[in-house]
Formats: C-alpha cells, sequence, structure tokens
C-alpha cells in the first residue's frame, strides 16, 4: 500500500516535469515562458574558432561553453564530420560532445542552442546554476563517444604505420588491373556521416591475386574533381567493433584544366603513415587511377 501512494506522489510529479515547454528565443532559454539562460555567440559559421556560451540570467556567469568542430581526421575510413564540445563550467568541468544531426552542415546559434534545450532532452540547468543530475542524464541521451573514435583513429594510424613494408605478394612483372565493384559496403568504414556513399569501389589485381582496391568520386561542373582513396589488403583486424580487410594507404585530390579534362599541374599522391607525396605526370582528372596504382606499386606502397 506504501508503494501504491509513493507512485500516486511521482506520476504527477513526472508528468509536470515532463509537461514543461523548453524554447530557445533569440538570446535566451525559457521554461515555462520563464527565463532559466542567457546566451550569446563569436565568430561566424563558418569560423573554425566559433564559439557560443550560456549565462546564467541573474550573476551573468558562464555556465556552458558550446564549440562546433569540424573533424577532419585525414583518413578515408572516417568521413569529416561536424561536432559540438560541450564544456560546462560545473565543479567536475564536464566535457562532452554531441554530432550534428544529419544534413545540418554549418547552422545558426539558435538552432545549436535548440538541440541541447527542447522538451525531449534533459535540462542541464536549474535555478540559474548547473544541475549535475541534469548533466548526469543528458550524458546518458545525446552525447556522443569521442574517445572511442579518437581510439579507432589511433589505431587506424597506429596499423598504417606497423604495416607500412608489407604488401600481399604477387607477381609484379604483370599489369595491374582494374575491376569495378557493386557492392555497397565493400570497403568497411569506422565513421559514417551519413549511410550514403557516392564514391565508386575498384579491385586492384595483379598475377590474378588481389592486392588492394580505391575509391574514386567524380564531381563535374564549375567545381569539378576527382577525389581518389587507396587501399591495400591486410589480414583481417578488429577496429572499432569491425572488421578491416582493407587499410588505407594514399589518397589524391585532382582537377582539370579550363578547356581540358588533364590537370594543368602533376598528380600528387599523399602517402597515409609517412605524409611523404608521390608526383605523378599530368593526366585526365577523372581518369587517373591506372598511373596512380603504377606509382604506389613501384614505390613499395601497394
Amino acid at each position: 500500500m506504501k508503494n501504491f501512494f509513493l507512485v500516486l506522489f511521482i506520476l504527477p510529479c513526472t508528468l509536470a516535469f515532463s509537461q514543461k515547454k523548453v524554447e530557445c528565443k533569440k538570446r535566451e532559454i525559457t521554461v515555462d515562458n520563464l527565463k532559466i539562460a542567457d546566451y550569446d555567440g563569436k565568430g561566424g559559421i563558418l569560423n573554425p574558432d566559433r564559439r557560443i556560451w550560456l549565462l546564467s540570467p541573474e550573476t551573468k556567469d558562464t555556465l556552458l561553453i558550446i564549440n562546433p568542430i569540424i573533424s577532419d581526421f585525414g583518413n578515408p575510413l572516417f568521413q569529416t564530420g561536424i561536432f559540438y564540445k560541450l564544456s560546462f563550467n560545473n565543479s567536475d568541468k564536464t566535457v562532452c560532445y554531441v554530432k550534428s544531426p544529419d544534413g545540418w552542415g554549418a547552422v545558426g546559434e539558435k538552432k545549436i542552442v535548440s538541440l541541447f534545450f527542447n522538451d525531449k532532452t534533459p535540462l542541464v540547468i536549474e535555478n540559474g546554476k548547473l544541475s549535475n543530475e541534469g548533466i548526469a542524464a543528458f550524458k546518458n541521451t545525446i552525447v556522443f563517444n569521442m574517445d572511442g573514435l579518437n581510439k579507432s583513429v589511433q589505431q587506424v594510424n597506429d596499423s598504417i604505420k606497423a604495416l607500412d613494408k608489407i604488401v600481399v605478394q604477387r607477381d609484379k612483372s604483370q599489369v595491374a588491373l582494374q575491376e569495378a565493384i557493386s557492392t555497397k559496403n565493400y570497403i568497411a568504414k569506422l565513421y559514417l556521416v551519413d549511410s550514403y556513399e557516392a564514391a565508386q569501389k575498384i579491385a586492384i589485381t595483379q598475377g590474378g591475386v588481389q592486392v588492394g582496391a580505391y575509391e574514386k568520386e567524380i564531381v563535374g561542373g564549375s567545381f569539378a574533381k576527382g577525389t581518389y582513396s587507396f587501399y591495400k589488403m591486410v589480414k583481417p583486424m578488429q577496429i572499432g567493433g569491425k572488421t578491416i580487410t582493407f587499410l588505407p594507404i594514399a589518397v589524391s585530390e585532382t582537377s582539370p584544366g579550363i578547356t581540358s579534362t588533364v590537370t594543368v599541374n602533376a598528380i600528387s599522391i599523399r602517402v597515409l603513415g609517412s605524409n611523404t607525396v608521390i608526383k605523378i605526370p599530368a593526366a585526365a582528372y577523372d581518369m587517373a587511377g591506372a598511373g596512380m596504382i603504377k606509382a604506389l606499386i613501384d614505390n613499395g606502397i601497394l
């Protein structure tokens, strides 16, 4: 009976909390039309040092700083993405990361703040101060495991260096062949901003043995370019909960000339791990794969 009355007591409180209306207005956040924080920003939507800070409406103390971060991992197994770093000014100086929703891109301050303050997200501010209970609940909702992602990036980079000189044994006197692959998930990615992959996947064989693969994405129009990512075959390894059989070894970007598909200058191939650059003669920006493959094989990288 005691538990029954306890439930009856807790239920109205829970319903009352869930019915609170959280709104992000211009420069302020309200709950049931009562202001709980002011916010302001510095830097435009494309500024790498952009930040948004939330202030207590009473004391003007900084409660929370939000930094939009564009994370370019420099590795084709991890897509470039936008994250939000939240630095709470509580006793623990809590820091956490949230992934930008798919399709958002660079957006205004109000939209960013509304991602963290809405009817579905636990409130981290109470009576003009940060709530440790609210922060703990918030961390269990939309927080991204950035530490885990960074660990996977480091594991891949370490593997690239450790396996730098190890290549698949085959008859190198034979010409390397290319064959398009239709399987979408042929090369397992460890971080995707979304599930869409526009790049064409191409297997590389030499002497009847598959030695690697590459991805090619061609963009036409006024800002035409080609993006190439090369991988070599390795023994299966587990990284980030996925089985990796293709390890990235090099990347390149190509652009056509003004009146021709041939690149204006020599093509640069950036070798991952060592960050050295291999140059090959100018070629058609959208058909440069064969020349790059030969250069990588000749240099003992593939």
